[in-house]
């Protein structure tokens, strides 16, 4: 929540799901309980992360977008699970 007040984003979520949740990230669970709550199948779910655990949860759980958002890493990790790496939050236009 402090993530999406402090850049601006908090009205363009209906909703998140954080480590402060449970089932907890990198739990696939996590992915797939927040999908029902929106009455939306994994599938036709996004999930933007910035590691590749949050990349491999996304894959696990069936999530059909995973966009790792990097700007906020100095060295960027290295990632093998993604669809797509966004470096500015203007890249998501352009998807």
């Amino acid at each position: 929540q402090n993530f999406l007040e402090s850049n601006g984003l908090q009205r363009e979520f209906n909703s998140y799901w954080s480590s402060e949740d449970y089932p907890m990230k990198p739990n696939p669970n996590a992915v797939k309980k927040l999908c029902s709550k929106l009455k939306l199948e994994t599938s036709e779910c996004i999930l933007i992360g910035d590691s590749d655990l949050d990349m491999q949860m996304a894959q696990e759980a069936g999530i059909g977008l995973s966009l790792a958002y990097l700007s906020g890493w100095g060295i960027k990790p290295k990632l093998y699970h993604q669809s797509k790496i966004i470096l500015n939050w203007n890249d998501i236009c352009c998807l």
